[in-house]
């Protein structure tokens, strides 16, 4: 379900993104009534944008909570990976109004079915 929603939400946001491109008849075709030429637009694109962060982090968690049961149980086998931090970072802070001053370009082995 939540994987559909940001699917929705994607191709929503994808036909606002092609809000003044030309038809074949030369005449400009709107795809939905939202512009992102107006300023509210854009805000409402930002909270779409935001909303299907939200969705992919709620993903990424419920994929999460089957391995923490995993290794709870102690069915859990760790296999350790080289994980790009900064890629984990952006991961991580997805949605979030978070600044990152410097991004971490480090590679490190982590489990990476935890991370």
């Amino acid at each position: 379900v939540m994987a559909d929603a940001a699917g929705l939400v994607d191709a929503f946001i994808q036909s606002v993104e092609t809000v003044g491109e030309t038809n074949a008849g030369g005449g400009w075709q709107t795809s939905t009534s939202l512009k992102t030429k107006d300023k509210g637009s854009k805000s409402d694109l930002e909270l779409l944008r935001r909303a299907q962060d939200t969705l992919l982090r709620g993903m990424h968690w419920t994929k999460q909570r089957m391995l923490i049961l995993k290794l709870c149980t102690a069915e859990y086998t760790p296999i350790r990976k080289p994980v790009h931090l900064g890629d984990f970072m952006d991961v991580l802070l997805r949605g979030r109004n978070v600044d990152m001053a410097q991004r971490c370009n480090s590679t490190v082995l982590l489990d990476a079915g935890l991370c």
